[in-house]
């Protein structure tokens, strides 16, 4: 049976679905069906398989079996029903994905009372019906009025200012394709002329008109228009920038709310984002509309931004459905830290496990539009992982600078303490509890034990030593800077080392088939799941230990496996060079390391090249 989430009500009507609706729902799907319209399928064996959608590979290990009606990814672990696949992939809650995976099998979806009672069902359907074609019609008045905006651009001689601005700014004709970069006419009532058969009551639904002294008018007009889109791509809003600077004008202007558009729960560039990759490694969260195009342009495509409001509690828990890290790249004025610290409160909530933020401002008078404009993109991701703020980090930093006080000096510390206290106590992990404790400590030239104490905190975690300052502080509140990042990376990848470990357990005559003689080789590469994959191959009967069932037949595993090997050797190939590149540019060159490189470029191009473009 499929967990039902107990706080999941309909929208619109007070019945919730039956779990044996549900359960009855996901036996008559067929998942090889419900994938196959969404992901290209190859058959395999007895299944099929597919690069995964929910992660980036250069070959498959995505397979869905038809007879267990199942699907598994041996690259990022990710598995589930046809119910499953379409939370995930359409990126739908619970009611939502029933609905959908409803709607595409022809079956109308039951409910009931809260007493179990069922409700009149024709009336409840044709309810319903009503509500579908309602919000079909606004969502296709929203995408018609998306491609007018677009046509005005490319077309229209009031386009051509547009379209030196955007020049101006960087902006390609691809990326505003990609973003669907529109403009809208100076003509009051420009739009609404344009689809006279829309009725004012829609206009105002989908919020492109405004009541003015009486008149109708277009509420985008004379700007450059950037349509905003939900996670399935349909455009709900839009936002619109104005070209000449005018004292009575907003510079930015958004859609008001609507039954189709809420700003505390939408982000500008999410969908684009996620088109381009299923599980980025970290995502950048930005303050404009324009700071995600000039990303964008530049080669960062994992930035989205907010919508004229602060970051929210919704925000950041959709964020951390796609990745498990968050940079907050804020202006470095009082606005953005003053946001940043709003940001901060929210997120301390919500952090735990893999989950973390981190905090970039920006020089002064720079945002990312122009910084990355000036420096570019690998200097501004270099940049970004080298100043970015973790929680604790940040947190002293602010407190300090907020209150005109410094951890050095011992009253000013005392206070500080006393002004932490919320803030560690609102987190709801331990170890992000520990991690608070420990940057205080840092900042106050005190033990853990002792912050715990002062704050009436015991995680447990605390050790009895005096901290060493390798975060040197200046005189100046609220200085207190690494020189050094002392946290892990911001991206990380998927272990295929573990997943071959995981193959190995479920088919233990793999063992015989690996390239033992590229075993010195392979185990250079920094990923201690490495050694313990090559000590289980060495191994004879070497302990196992429980791993759950693998989707997949004999076949297809064994191709799995001498896939991965390849892709071992090559990683191994790769990283040596590399490797003995840094040494050249560190040390003395000489005879035998460049010919060292040059043969681990000819193998990696004679094995690997073919790999690396499929």
């Amino acid at each position: 049976p499929i967990p039902i989430p107990h706080t999941q009500v309909l929208r619109f009507m007070s019945g919730r679905i039956p779990r044996s609706f549900i359960d009855d729902l996901v036996q008559r799907a067929d998942v090889v069906s419900v994938v196959g319209k969404r992901v290209q399928l190859k058959k395999a064996g007895n299944s099929y398989k597919a690069c995964c959608p929910f992660h980036q590979e250069k070959s498959p290990s995505f397979h869905v079996n038809p007879v267990k009606q199942y699907y598994h990814c041996f690259g990022c672990g990710v598995h589930g029903n046809a119910l499953n696949f379409i939370m995930e992939y359409e990126h739908l809650d619970f009611i939502e994905a029933v609905e959908a995976l409803a709607d595409e099998m022809g079956i109308p979806v039951v409910r009931e009372t809260w007493q179990g009672q069922p409700h009149n069902r024709q009336a409840e359907q044709a309810v319903a019906q009503i509500a579908k074609q309602r919000k079909a019609t606004a969502l296709e008045v929203l995408s018609q009025a998306a491609q007018w905006f677009i046509q005005n651009l490319k077309q229209h001689p009031q386009g051509k200012e547009a379209i030196a601005y955007l020049q101006q700014r960087g902006v390609s004709g691809t990326i505003a394709r990609d973003f669907m970069i529109g403009f809208a006419l100076g003509y009051k009532t420009a739009l609404q002329e344009a689809f006279s058969d829309v009725s004012e009551e829609t206009w105002k639904e989908v919020g492109l008109v405004v009541e003015r002294e009486g008149q109708i008018l277009d509420k985008f007009r004379s700007r450059i228009i950037f349509p905003i889109r939900d996670l399935r791509g349909q455009v709900v809003a839009f936002g619109g920038r104005i070209i000449q600077a005018s004292e009575f004008a907003p510079k930015y202007l958004n859609s008001p709310e609507t039954p189709y558009f809420h700003k505390s729960q939408t982000l500008y560039g999410l969908y684009e984002l996620l088109k381009h990759t299923r599980q980025p490694a970290y995502i950048i969260l930005v303050e404009g509309y324009m700071d995600v195009v000039a990303l964008a342009q530049a080669g960062v495509l994992n930035a989205v931004a907010t919508l004229g409001t602060a970051t929210t509690e919704q925000h950041i828990t959709q964020l951390f459905r796609h990745t498990s890290l968050i940079v907050f790249a804020f202006d470095g004025d009082k606005a953005g830290r003053a946001a940043a610290q709003k940001a901060l409160a929210l997120a301390l909530q919500q952090l735990g496990g893999e989950r973390a933020v981190r905090f970039f401002f920006l020089p002064e008078g720079e945002d990312p539009d122009t910084f990355v404009r000036r420096v570019g993109a690998q200097v501004f991701e270099q940049e970004l992982m080298r100043s970015a703020l973790s929680q604790g980090e940040f947190l002293v930093q602010s407190l300090a600078s907020t209150h005109r006080l410094s951890w050095r000096v011992a009253d000013d510390a005392r206070r500080l303490l006393a002004l932490s206290a919320d803030w560690v106590k609102s987190c709801q992990d331990v170890s992000v509890t520990y991690g608070l404790i420990q940057a205080i400590a840092q900042a106050a030239d005190m033990q853990e034990w002792q912050v715990e104490r002062a704050l009436g905190i015991k995680t447990g975690m605390a050790v009895h030593r005096k901290p060493e300052r390798t975060h040197p502080m200046s005189g100046s509140y609220g200085d207190y800077r690494r020189e050094q990042p002392t946290d892990p990376p911001l991206s990380s990848q998927p272990s295929l080392a573990q997943t071959l470990l995981r193959l190995l357990q479920a088919f233990p005559a793999l063992a015989d088939d690996w390239p033992s003689h590229d075993a010195r080789l392979i185990g250079l590469l920094p990923d201690e799941a490495i050694k313990k994959l090559l000590y289980a191959v060495n191994t004879p009967n070497p302990v196992s230990t429980p791993v759950p069932h693998i989707w997949i037949d004999q076949q297809a595993a064994q191709q799995e496996w001498r896939e991965g090997w390849q892709q071992l050797t090559c990683q191994a190939l790769q990283y040596m060079r590399e490797e003995s590149l840094k040494r050249c540019t560190s040390a003395t060159t000489d005879e035998a390391m460049v010919a060292q490189i040059r043969r681990l470029s000819q193998r990696w191009r004679e094995e690997c090249h073919k790999l690396g473009k499929s």
